[in-house]
């Protein structure tokens, strides 16, 4: 019952995340002429520092810089440096761009390593997002609610996949996923309803609960490595038609899978490197 009423809460949510900013300077209201945001939570605190532009802290061993907001950036196609002042940008903060509506295009620098949560949550005109190949870690709900965001393809460095990371990005039509992440974390790709291919590198093992919940996948091949499916793992994806697993009939038979894994799911087999079975 309570996993019931936790994928009910999931799908009744719609993620209004408040985008309170850790980060930066003593700073009059902001005033954009491009960038609309809720200002209410875009209040920086005293220790990131801005000039014309996007708003960073320096980390406490003065060895990197971490983007902390938009500041006074009206620009709605952002670049994130891989350097400030000389030093290395290496994070993007939690909630930095969170409501930024009007922000349409993200360059991730080469340098950063880090997408903290909600870093881009409702940003609900974003429709391009490329990501630096030093990105390892993308944290929970960091682009959730991008509803205009088409499609992304995640470094192959990533190894960390946050829970929510691209919930309701009902616009996104394709998503490949690289051989560094093990985990598909909760609710990670759930309600992309226009989600229809998707590519899992060799190296997942774990597809977690609801993370592709209410997708529109149509056909999912899953690699070898995958050894455990989560509870309403696929649950609601009614055109998914097509489940192909790259390891034997044996493995497959063996591999725990949580409970409504496939409910609503109208494929009927799963067809593995040496045989079918049927579901």
């Amino acid at each position: 019952m309570k996993k019931v009423l936790r994928l009910a809460v999931a799908w009744l949510f719609v993620g209004v995340f408040s985008a309170s900013i850790s980060a930066c300077g003593a700073m009059e209201k902001e005033k954009y002429s491009g960038i609309s945001r809720d200002t209410e939570s875009s209040v920086l605190e005293e220790s990131a520092v801005e000039e014309d532009g996007l708003a960073y802290v320096c980390s406490a061993d003065n060895s990197y810089y971490t983007v902390a907001g938009i500041g006074t950036c009206a620009d709605v196609d952002i670049v994130i440096p891989s350097a400030y002042k000389g030093l290395p940008v290496k994070k993007i903060e939690k909630k930095a761009f969170a409501n930024c509506v009007t922000l349409k295009s993200v360059v991730i620098g080469d340098e950063v390593t880090v997408v903290l949560d909600s870093a881009f949550a409702n940003c609900s005109g974003l429709t391009s997002v490329t990501i630096g190949d030093s990105v390892t870690t993308i944290r929970d709900n960091a682009f959730a609610n991008c509803v205009r965001l088409t499609s992304v393809v995640i470094p192959s460095g990533v190894t960390m996949l946050g829970s929510g990371a691209f919930y309701n990005c009902s616009a996104l039509a394709s998503a490949t996923i690289p051989s560094g992440v093990e985990s598909i974390e909760y609710l990670a790709f759930s309600n992309c309803v226009r989600l229809t291919s998707v590519e899992i590198a060799e190296g997942l093992k774990i597809i977690g609960e609801s993370s592709f919940a209410g997708c529109g996948i149509t056909r999912i091949v899953l690699p070898a490595s995958i050894t455990t499916i989560v509870d309403y793992a696929f649950f609601g994806c009614s055109g998914l038609t097509e489940i192909e697993f790259k390891g034997s009939v044996e493995a497959w038979l063996e591999m725990p899978k949580g409970i409504g894994w496939r409910n609503n799911v109208p494929a009927t087999k799963v067809v593995c490197s040496d045989g079918e079975v049927a579901i």
